[in-house]
């Protein structure tokens, strides 16, 4: 049962902690002008993203940066989708006093 915990508990934080806001590209958790800016920049080589912010920028999850997440950042912003949900904290002590439904 002890292992049961552990992989739930390391699934949870890396789902949690690491949660992933589609379209911000300057993890600010907000969707905006900003975020279109640093991914242009990324596609004419100009700045290049990294890590959790190159990840956020490929909107359409297709392996690459390139106009079609461009489209993609603008539509969620025209459509008032732009602000990203706030990331749950999940520790092991939260899991073992029953907070979660396992």
């Amino acid at each position: 049962m002890k292992n049961f915990y552990y992989i739930l508990f390391v699934s949870l934080i890396l789902n949690f902690c690491y949660s992933q806001c589609q379209g911000d590209a300057n993890l600010d958790d907000t969707i905006n002008i900003q975020d279109v800016i640093l991914i242009v920049n990324h596609i004419l080589d100009i700045d290049l993203l990294e890590g959790q912010a190159l990840n956020n920028a490929d909107v359409n999850n297709d392996g690459g940066i390139n106009v079609v997440d461009i489209v993609a950042v603008t539509d969620l912003i025209i459509n008032d989708f732009n602000q990203c949900e706030d990331s749950i904290i999940v520790n092991k002590n939260s899991i073992e006093r029953g907070m979660f439904n396992i």
